[in-house]
């Protein structure tokens, strides 16, 4: 029987600032293509998926080393490994400005965007995973809410009153990362972990052998994930660009129930260690999963005609695969644990690095043959190949509880897809195949009641 009493607690607070933050997030994007067009979208979403890419950069993922070293340390421990860390990052982030010194006109502009968009992001990132080392879990909800809520408030005062458009987007951001930031260093009494202490390189090479295999790890999970919306930009322009990154935003109501999960499910494994429930953990999620998904594809087009702008809709067309695509990289991502229990993140590096490579072979090949809908098949053949790696090297299917449930599923959500992009049928069918996914799961559904 799975233990869930821990992992429902961490979930909880996880969930309160998750939810709360990606759902007004979410909310936001109707605003933005109200204000934008869709071209003008598609830039500021290059800029800001630029940042996400350069952030492990940046970091040398150290934020990652924090939270796997920091769990169970004691607290002189924990300042250690923080103040270490502020060498570290302080170091990669004056390098990353170094260029300013030689842009000049918009070039200079854009970067000092870029460069200051950075700092804000990798400094907050640093804070959140050193206030999840601590078990600070009511602060990281805080966290996440409030920068959510100055985000909104000052997206709207930028957009509607003062009228700068995509500037107005990226200084919001820089504002909300800055001001949350600024709150959880005081409210999580941080001025214990800011004591001057010289640099211990002995101390920084163990943090660094664990985390720097996670940089590679993600740059080539962004590249399955979101690499493709500059080759759609290439070959089709950035007004496809646009449709395709509002079509994401469906898709990232399934992220966000994987983030928030397995956010928990991290904290819980690297505290108790515990590869015995894994295999069955996942069933049980796998299984959610497939459900969440299946709904969320039946109520596509619905939901893209009530979130976004007439200029938008079309981006309902781009959404089956991509809804499919994150199932399997949350799928992925869950089997991330044991390779980070074993401290084992050379070997994650590995399968990562196969699907990125057949990522970039597919989407290369795929958008000029089938449109913007040949990035969205792209990463989901790319995201599924690296499940199956992950699956097979931690022995999951010979181990799978239920099966061919699990296998029956996957082609039942497939058959969903086509019926939705490449026939006539209606509604009903696709709540007919929301209904053989409950039969298909129902043993599934009754274990899962039972072993709580």
């Amino acid at each position: 029987m799975v233990k869930l009493k821990g992992l429902s607690r961490d979930t909880l607070f996880i969930a309160l600032g998750t939810v709360g933050n990606k759902v007004i997030v979410f909310l936001l994007v109707p605003f933005y293509t109200y204000f934008l067009t869709p071209a003008a979208y598609g830039q500021v979403d290059l800029l800001l998926l630029a940042v996400q890419v350069a952030v492990p950069l940046a970091t040398l993922a150290y934020g990652d080393a924090l939270l796997r070293f920091g769990i169970g340390a004691s607290i002189k421990a924990r300042q250690a490994q923080f103040s270490q860390g502020l060498y570290v990052i302080g170091t990669m982030l004056l390098l990353s400005s170094l260029p300013l010194l030689f842009l000049t006109g918009e070039s200079f502009s854009l970067y000092a965007l870029f460069v200051l968009l950075l700092v804000f992001q990798s400094s907050n990132l640093l804070i959140v995973q050193q206030l999840k080392a601590n078990q600070q879990l009511r602060l990281y909800a805080l966290n996440g809410l409030l920068f959510a809520t100055i985000l909104l408030i000052v997206s709207i005062f930028f957009l509607a009153y003062v009228g700068w458009e995509t500037n107005g987007v990226i200084l919001a951001q820089m504002i909300a990362y800055f001001l949350s930031s600024v709150v959880m260093l005081m409210a999580g009494r941080f001025k214990r972990f800011l004591r001057f202490q010289k640099p211990n390189s002995v101390l920084i090479k163990k943090m660094c052998v664990y985390a720097l295999p996670l940089i590679p790890n993600s740059i080539m999970w962004w590249v399955m994930q979101v690499s493709d919306r500059f080759v759609v930009s290439f070959y089709l322009g950035l007004g496809a660009t646009g449709l395709y990154a509002v079509a994401t935003k469906i898709p990232s109501i399934l992220s966000l129930v994987n983030t928030v999960f397995y956010q928990a499910w991290q904290l819980h494994a690297l505290k108790t260690k515990d590869l015995q429930t894994i295999t069955r953990m996942f069933r049980y999620y796998s299984g959610f999963f497939i459900l969440v998904t299946s709904v969320l594809m039946a109520i596509t087009q619905p939901l893209v005609s009530l979130l976004f702008t007439a200029p938008f809709y079309d981006a309902w067309q781009y959404v089956p695969f991509l809804l499919i695509a994150v199932l399997f990289s949350s799928l992925a991502s869950f089997l991330e644990i044991p390779y980070m229990i074993h401290k084992n993140t050379g070997r994650l590096l590995l399968t990562t690095i196969y699907g990125s490579v057949l990522n970039i072979i597919l989407t290369l090949t795929l958008i000029p043959l089938m449109g913007v809908n040949g990035a969205g098949l792209a990463t989901l053949i790319s995201f599924m190949c690296t499940f199956i790696l992950r699956a097979c090297k931690n022995n999951i299917f010979t181990q799978l509880p239920y099966r061919p449930s699990f296998f029956i599923s996957l082609v039942l959500l497939m058959m969903q897809a086509a019926f939705l992009l490449y026939s006539s049928f209606g509604i009903s069918v696709q709540i007919a195949m929301i209904v053989a996914q409950l039969l298909v799961n129902r043993r599934l559904l009754l274990g899962f009641k039972t072993s709580r």
